[in-house]
C-alpha cells in the first residue's frame, strides 16, 4: 500500500467534482478524503495499492456535466499509515460548504436551462419539417 496526494486542476470546485471523486474511490476501495483547495484545485490524500491508484487517478481525470479536469498530478507518494477507514469528502467552513451547494445547483440549472433551449430550438426546426411535409 502507498500514500498518496493528488492535486487536480480545472473546473473542479461547485460542480460537484468532490462527490464524483468519493463514488470513484469507494468504487475502487481507495481510502482517504478529498477536499477543496483555496486557489480553486482540489486535493486527494489517498491509500491505495499502487496499480488501483493508477486506475484512480485516470478515472477522475474527466471532463463530464460540469466538471472539466484539466490537469492531475500525483505531487506526493509514501509509505501507507493505515490511518484512513473509508473515503470522505472534507468539508471547509458551513458557510463555504452552503456557497458550493448553491452554487452547484446554479450551475447545474443553468446547464439544463441551456439543454432545454437547445431542444426547443430543434423541435421548431423540426415542427416546421413536419407540416411542410403534412402541406
Amino acid at each position: 500500500m502507498i500514500r498518496a496526494r493528488i492535486v487536480v486542476e480545472g473546473d473542479v470546485q461547485k460542480v460537484g467534482y468532490r462527490d464524483f471523486v468519493q463514488k470513484v474511490a469507494r468504487k475502487l476501495g481507495v481510502k482517504g478524503y478529498v477536499e477543496n483547495l483555496r486557489g480553486g484545485s482540489v486535493q486527494i490524500v489517498c491509500e491505495v495499492e499502487e496499480p488501483v491508484l493508477d486506475v484512480f487517478v485516470e478515472r477522475v481525470n474527466v471532463k463530464e456535466d460540469l466538471i472539466e479536469v484539466e490537469k492531475v498530478q500525483v505531487v506526493e507518494k509514501s509509505e501507507a499509515t493505515d490511518e484512513f477507514e473509508f473515503f470522505e469528502i472534507r468539508c471547509g467552513r458551513l458557510v463555504e460548504e452552503f456557497d458550493e451547494m448553491f452554487g452547484t445547483l446554479f450551475e447545474h440549472v443553468r446547464a439544463m436551462h441551456r439543454d432545454i433551449q437547445i431542444m426547443l430550438g430543434n423541435s421548431k426546426g423540426l415542427t416546421t419539417e413536419v407540416e411542410g411535409l403534412i402541406g
